[in-house]
Parts: C-alpha cells; structure tokens; sequence
C-alpha cells in the first residue's frame, strides 16, 4: 500500500506515470487531509480493494454472547450506522463473530441488558444487538476484505488458526489501530455533511478526551463486564466508537474517484 502523506505535506505526483501512481497520489492526499494534530501515521494499514463496488468486513471477538464480549456486535452496529449517514450502507457490508462463540447461541439474558441500553443510547440497529451467535470459522478469512479484532491477542489467535500466512497477516488487523486516524474536527461536525449523527456525536465527544498519543499507544479494546461502572462502559463505548469512524474513514479514504473508470479499463 502506497505511504501515507503527513498533515501539511507537499506531496505531488510525479509526471509521466501512468495511471495507478496518479490513483495512489489521490489516496495519499485524502488521507493526509484526515491525518491531524502533525503526529505521523506509523502502524501499516490493510490494503482495500474496492473493485467489486463493495468491502465486507468482519469484526471478530472472543466470544459473541457473553457481557465482556459485546465488543464485536457494538463495533457492528457503529461501523453499519457510519456507514448508512455516510452514503455508504450499501457498499460497507459489516457482519460479526465470536471466535470461541457457538453458532446460533442465543445471548445471555439478563447480562445483555446492558448491551441494549447502550444499543439504544447509540440508536443502532436491534436486529445486529439481538441477533443469534456467530462463530468464526476459517472460511471466512477468504470470505471478508478485512477481519478487525477486537484486541492483539485475538490478531494473534485469528493467524494461528492459518499458521501465520502471510496473505492473511495482511488483512487481519486490531480495530484499535485506526482510533487516531479520523479528522477530529470532523466527529463534531454538525449538518448533513457531518460524520456523525447526532446521537453518535454527542457520544464520542467525552472520548476526545484521550489524546491522540495516548491512543497511538493502544492496541486493543478493553474489555468492560456487566458489573463494570457505567463511566467504564462509557468509556469503553468511545474508544469502540473513535476506533470505528477512523475505520470508516479510511475505508472511505480508500475508495477511488474514478472508481468507474477503473472498472472499465
């Protein structure tokens, strides 16, 4: 994948390159224009295909009933409702799994109370909040764009599951590493142009009190119990909800202006 351009970088495409330089010249620009704050954009990011007009992604967690392992299906519900404010429901195909999780497990009453507290503070979709479980299987490693864990740990356990392969070592990634990639100013934006709606802004903006250093240090999503304080479920809903729209606009950044013209040649 073509190198990042900092905030405030020069970078101009060279003449007499064909036509891909010129697409990367793009992508590095609008990303650039998304990094903020000066700091430099270091952790390697999944490459994205968009040649079929869509990406499906996979957000995957230990397990996909128990409290502590909401993580996938909250991320589920952000990523989905990003995606349909933005123009982008159709084309971000979004699902979620447990890695240890047992196929079509109900959710653990009444433990998921909590989940649907937050799920309706947030206005996300009762059906991704309700859902029956759904386990991980290999397969899906080949049948999803880009598999998001919810910590390293799970990275590590996704790759263990193909030996380490590397070609799949370039599409498993924790959703952590895209927190401090989104444009601030663009998470309290208000309007029809904003990224957020308002319930989701009014969310994330208690989040934006961790420093994008401080989130350039974390790799993984805690993990917040049932018994957790409601300032901790808070918290850990901001961090899931920053490391979504960095998610999405990178997704975003990623689909090319001329993505018809590239289909055609």
């Amino acid at each position: 994948m073509p190198a990042v351009a900092s905030a405030g970088s020069a970078a101009t495409p060279r003449k007499g390159k064909g036509k891909e330089e010129e697409r990367n010249w793009s992508l590095q620009q609008r990303q650039g224009q998304r990094w903020i704050n000066g700091l430099p954009w270091s952790q390697a990011l999944p490459h994205v295909d968009w040649t079929r007009y869509h990406v499906q992604i996979l957000f995957v967690d230990d397990d996909h009933s128990t409290t502590s392992d909401f993580r996938a299906r909250l991320a589920h519900g952000l990523l989905t409702s990003i995606a349909e404010w933005n123009g982008y429901g159709r084309s971000l195909v979004v699902d979620s799994c447990g890695l240890h999780a047992l196929e079509g497990w109900p959710l653990q009453l009444p433990q998921a109370s909590t989940l649907f507290v937050e799920g309706h503070r947030l206005a996300l979709e009762p059906y991704i909040l309700k859902a029956p479980c759904a386990s991980f299987s290999v397969a899906m490693l080949d049948c999803y764009d880009l598999v998001v864990a919810m910590d390293e740990t799970l990275v590590q356990q996704l790759l263990e599951e193909v030996d380490h392969d590397e070609y799949y070592a370039g599409k498993v990634i924790s959703l952590a590493h895209f927190a401090p990639y989104c444009d601030r100013a663009a998470l309290t934006a208000h309007g029809g142009t904003a990224l957020l709606a308002r319930k989701l802004r009014e969310a994330v903006e208690p989040a934006l009190m961790v420093t994008p250093e401080e989130l350039q240090g974390t790799s993984s999503i805690a993990r917040t119990a049932s018994s957790a304080s409601q300032t901790e479920w808070r918290a850990m809903v901001g961090h899931l909800l920053l490391s979504c729209c960095g998610l999405a606009s990178y997704l975003m950044d990623a689909c090319p202006d001329d993505l018809d013209e590239q289909w055609l040649s």
